[in-house]
């Protein structure tokens, strides 16, 4: 076999982790300070990958395609060129080696054009900031068939599906399972800046900052994030819960509804003291309307209205009715939720916050979307303007924020007289 020299000479930290992951390892985390040499790293271990194993496909996934591209391809192209016969795609990429193996750059914001491919290996970039849902329903099917390995990575994005994934992994290590690993390292630990140039990043990104980027802090809200801080609250005061649904109230629904994505369904109930609880969440994409009628029809709840967004009035199914008219031949009678703008609806969402207990089990991933529905503000004279960023988290938190609008903007009673009289306590006063 003719030796290969690839031109990356890793640090010590560098070294520890590729041990780890080539003495057979297949579940890995890694949270390593902001230029750790993290992507190096992941970089060069997918590429050692290829080149040791005959007609294999790797992925390496960021949250969206074009940030894989402008963080990673050129790395990868630099890395990968002293390899003989190597094979790059700008406009795919994707690299092909001699032997017959691949690897792809893809981004989770489009995960559905992985279906189908059997995958040896996946590194999950930025995995705090990642939609889970590439892992948990494409990606991860898509390695078991090949046993092949993970290793999620990245810098803290709040207590999400990373912080999760993170402590499971470190305890299973602890218990001496040899299948995973879990390493944490910060800029102290590291030892690859000088104090002088920490403390000058310090005062330069902020404290709060600095203890995400550097020191690896969970604790801080995500930078932007509309509701991190409610949900935290949320968290501390225990509203996060498992919930026993009211058998004498009924369970309404608040849509948002994905026209070529995702569509979510938060399922609530008005309690008689002004608290919201929130015992249910689903969220799917690419499925029609059969398919989430399907969803609510299977779970055993009493259900009072569904709202869904405004627009649904003007919008066409795939059959070319109305949303709200193609629900209702289907046996769904859809209230559309007025019109408020979506700074209003924030703020909606924001005094009700303190009013919700969430059940822990079934809103996990609702929870995940809330902390994640952040801000990327845009500057118009001379002010900073509204500008949330459009990603994973922003279906569920439309569907969350309409359900706000209904709740705080007094849309009428969301009980009919009928629901009214089933509800053996009903004070006879409107349930908002």
């Amino acid at each position: 076999m003719t030796n290969i020299t690839i031109p990356f000479s890793p640090y010590e930290h560098q070294q520890q982790i590729a041990d780890l992951h080539f003495e057979g390892r297949k579940h890995g985390c890694l949270v390593i300070h902001r230029g750790g040499g993290k992507t190096y790293l992941c970089v060069n271990l997918l590429i050692r990958n290829a080149v040791s194993q005959n007609n294999t496909i790797y992925i390496y996934a960021c949250p969206q395609y074009s940030q894989a591209k402008r963080v990673a391809w050129q790395y990868f192209k630099t890395f990968s060129h002293p390899v003989p016969s190597t094979k790059f795609n700008e406009s795919e990429l994707t690299i092909k080696f001699a032997n017959g193996s691949t690897i792809m750059l893809v981004g989770t914001d489009n995960f559905d054009y992985l279906r189908g491919i059997h995958i040896n290996g996946a590194i999950i970039d930025e995995y705090g900031m990642s939609d889970p849902l590439a892992y948990s329903t494409v990606i991860g099917p898509a390695l078991f068939v090949k046993n092949g390995f993970v290793i999620f990575a990245g810098t803290p994005a709040g207590k999400n599906h990373f912080f999760e994934v993170y402590n499971k992994y470190l305890q299973l290590m602890k218990e001496g399972e040899k299948d995973f690993f879990a390493i944490n390292l910060n800029c102290n630990e590291t030892n690859l800046f000088s104090h002088e140039q920490l403390e000058n990043k310090r005062l330069e990104i902020g404290s709060e900052a600095f203890q995400v980027e550097y020191l690896n802090s969970f604790d801080s809200v995500i930078q932007g994030s509309f509701y991190g801080e409610y949900i935290d609250n949320a968290i501390k005061e225990k509203r996060v819960t498992r919930l026993l649904v009211d058998s004498t109230l009924p369970i309404h629904t608040a849509w948002d509804i994905g026209y070529d994505d995702q569509t979510s369904i938060v399922f609530f109930q008005n309690l008689r003291n002004g608290n919201i609880n929130i015992v249910d969440f689903y969220e799917n994409h690419h499925k029609g309307l059969d398919h989430y009628i399907s969803v609510i029809n299977k779970k055993d709840y009493w259900y009072g209205k569904h709202f869904t967004p405004h627009d649904s009035k003007k919008h066409e199914w795939t059959n070319g009715e109305t949303i709200i008219n193609t629900a209702k031949n289907k046996g769904i009678n859809f209230s559309a939720v007025p019109m408020y703008s979506r700074a209003d609806g924030i703020h909606f969402v924001r005094s009700l916050l303190p009013l919700c207990f969430f059940d822990d089990k079934n809103c996990a991933h609702l929870l995940d979307c809330l902390s994640n529905y952040r801000n990327e503000p845009l500057v118009r004279d001379n002010a900073y303007a509204l500008n949330p960023k459009h990603n994973w988290a922003s279906h569920a938190a439309d569907a969350f924020r309409y359900m706000a609008v209904v709740i705080r903007c007094g849309v009428g009673s969301i009980l009919t007289p009928r629901e009214r009289r089933r509800s053996k306590h009903y004070q006879n006063k409107v349930i908002l």
